[in-house]
């Protein structure tokens, strides 16, 4: 059938190729910062799904950015029980500077979330997807649900 991938045998979202994860970092005196950094060189990370808690009535800024700093840590889960976890990492970071975003949510009462049907973003190899908190001295809690797949289903992620 015309527009059809022979590779993925349904459109929208593989429980078995997804990861959910979740990290805690506090500001401080700097901007909280968190990465989902994609260590392969095979696969692309889908960001399906995020949620925040935050500072009330706040921005959280977010950035596509080659690499990652700061320390490794959080928590990934597979999505399917048993199964292994794809690949993602979480890293977490005080910047001393605010972050350039390309994209911003508004903190609707004390969280963010994405509520669209399509990703926020697709992270390729050595790539991060970057959430900071645009208020210093706050802590920043992300959760992430994502879908790593291999660059010819690209076409058929949303």
């Amino acid at each position: 059938m015309e527009g059809e991938n022979p590779t993925r045998r349904y459109k929208f979202f593989r429980p078995r190729q997804a990861a959910r994860g979740y990290i805690s970092v506090s500001g401080g005196s700097a901007f909280p910062s968190v990465y989902l950094f994609n260590p392969t060189s095979t696969h692309y990370l889908v960001v399906r799904d995020f949620q925040t808690v935050v500072g009330s009535g706040s921005l959280l800024y977010i950035a596509s950015v080659r690499g990652k700093t700061g320390t490794q840590g959080g928590t990934i889960h597979p999505m399917v029980a048993d199964s292994s976890i794809p690949a993602g990492q979480l890293w977490s970071d005080n910047a001393a500077t605010a972050l350039t975003p390309d994209n911003l949510q508004r903190d609707t009462g004390n969280s963010s979330m994405w509520s669209h049907d399509f990703p926020i973003g697709i992270v390729g190899p050595s790539w991060s997807m970057v959430f900071q908190q645009a208020v210093s001295t706050t802590t920043l809690e992300l959760a992430l649900i994502w879908e790593a797949i291999l660059p010819d289903e690209l076409d058929w992620s949303y």
